[in-house]
């Protein structure tokens, strides 16, 4: 079987057996580039996006011999990007208790406050671990550094200010208590969503499904849509400023990002403009 593997202006045609794999064009996208074999990225399109493939994935089970050959510079592993993105604020909090000692008041409003932060964060490292099935193999470390910076500067910004509230809280207010249930099914429900995703394609596939079941026949993105509710409900409980805005600055990114993968359904999947009108909340 023949494969063309195109990278940049040129074009190479090589032969690989009716059962091979995706290791042996990675082989001969480095023998014919001169790319480092780790910055290799192999990619074929369909409907117009461009589907990146595996050293393991079998070759004629694609159905496609033409591929796209791209150097991906200086890159981490996904898997890698979010355990930094996610871990990182569980242990930055961790931290910042250690590093100010006895100005830590451990009252009830920072313990619940550092509880409702620590599992949250436990929830995301273990689901990055251990549920996402990531489309894309590798991120630019430019990109890294952006998304690290945004979390653990705001992890910085919003547990610093709370353990400083802590000092002078007398008491928790009823609007705050009742906030944490509300937070908890947020968190409850944003797992459930990811669950649901995690179990839409085969083990090992990276083929792009149109997500169904639960909220996802109404909603395009409700793991958006509990993930922002769960912050604010946060922000309630801390009545902090800087929670507020992590909420806000989160829900906007998350907003687009819906609104994005909203038009991509539409453009694999045309039955999927039916399906609701939405984006994280119905009718929005």
């Amino acid at each position: 079987m023949k494969c063309t593997l195109t990278y940049k202006a040129k074009t190479f045609v090589v032969s690989i057996s009716e059962d091979g794999f995706g290791d042996l064009l990675f082989d001969e996208a480095a023998m014919q580039t001169k790319i480092a074999p780790k910055r290799i990225i192999i990619a074929y399109n369909k409907n117009g996006e461009d589907i990146q493939i595996k050293k393991d994935t079998k070759i004629k089970d694609i159905g496609v011999t033409s591929f796209i050959v791209k150097d991906a510079g200086v890159s981490v592993n996904w898997k890698t990007v979010f355990f930094l993105m996610y871990f990182g604020p569980l242990l930055i909090e961790m931290l910042l208790v250690l590093l100010l000692g006895d100005k830590v008041k451990w009252n009830c409003y920072f313990t619940i406050g550092f509880i409702m932060w620590e599992l949250h964060y436990i929830k995301r490292t273990s689901e990055s671990l251990f549920f996402h099935n990531y489309s894309r193999s590798l991120m630019q470390v430019g990109e890294v550094f952006v998304n690290c910076l945004y979390y653990w500067g705001f992890t910085i910004a919003v547990n610093y200010n709370m353990i400083k509230k802590a000092q002078t809280v007398e008491n928790v207010e009823l609007c705050q208590y009742i906030a944490i249930p509300f937070w908890f099914v947020c968190e409850c429900l944003n797992f459930y969503s990811h669950n649901t995703l995690a179990h839409l394609r085969p083990k090992g596939s990276k083929e792009h499904v149109l997500p169904k079941g639960f909220l996802f026949n109404h909603i395009t993105a409700p793991n958006y849509t509990f993930e922002i509710l769960g912050w604010f409900c946060f922000a309630v409980y801390s009545d902090l400023t800087s929670a507020i805005i992590f909420a806000s600055c989160g829900g906007i990114i998350m907003f687009f990002k819906a609104h994005q993968k909203r038009k991509c359904y539409i453009k694999r999947w045309p039955e999927a403009k039916y399906r609701g009108r939405l984006t994280l909340i119905r009718f929005l």
